[in-house]
């Protein structure tokens, strides 16, 4: 497992990007829930040029909070509120997890947030799952859980956002932290 003292965590801190692309060039991946249930890639002027049908509820809330092409081509997104998916874009699923961790304690509440780090290991958020649950996790593509945040009495089932820093970031962070105490 990994320590906490060895990865800076910073709940809800948007961290900058920079687009490249000229707007015309452009390309958005989106995610609409709330009956809508659809991953979607659009060019810059709106036409959908690949669109993906979600398994979520067609009434309600659906879930889909975070959505990333990863490195791979591949869509990393949560299905519904207790299920995260990998899909190719000639939409085969590679990687899942639903309702439970496998071979673990964890069971999934509310899926929010995703990140998936440099090692290929992905980071989820696990909102609304109850304090015997972690509110973050980091899992490996073979499923084995490498570390857990929970910190129940600092963030509840209310945990929505978060977001793991590098060490570039954590070195930064850590160094304006320091001037302030000064």
């Amino acid at each position: 497992m990994i320590s906490l003292s060895s990865i800076a965590l910073a709940a809800c801190i948007v961290a900058g990007t920079t687009i490249s692309a000229d707007a015309e060039d452009r390309l958005v991946l989106v995610g609409a829930s709330y009956g809508k249930n659809v991953l979607a890639i659009c060019d810059s002027d709106g036409k959908v040029i690949w669109k993906h049908n979600t398994a979520a509820p067609q009434k309600g809330h659906a879930g889909h909070h975070d959505v990333h092409l990863l490195p791979s081509g591949n869509i990393l997104f949560h299905d519904s509120w207790t299920k995260t998916q990998e899909i190719t874009l000639g939409k085969q699923v590679v990687w899942e997890i639903s309702k439970t961790v496998p071979d673990s304690e964890i069971t999934l509440g509310w899926m929010t947030a995703l990140q998936e780090l440099p090692n290929g290991n992905i980071v989820a958020g696990n909102c609304h799952a109850g304090e015997e649950n972690p509110q973050i996790f980091e899992i490996t593509k073979d499923k084995n859980v490498v570390w857990e945040f929970d910190e129940w009495d600092l963030v509840g089932n209310g945990l929505a956002c978060w977001q793991i820093l590098d060490a570039e970031q954590s070195a930064m962070v850590r160094k304006q932290l320091a001037a302030l105490k000064k």
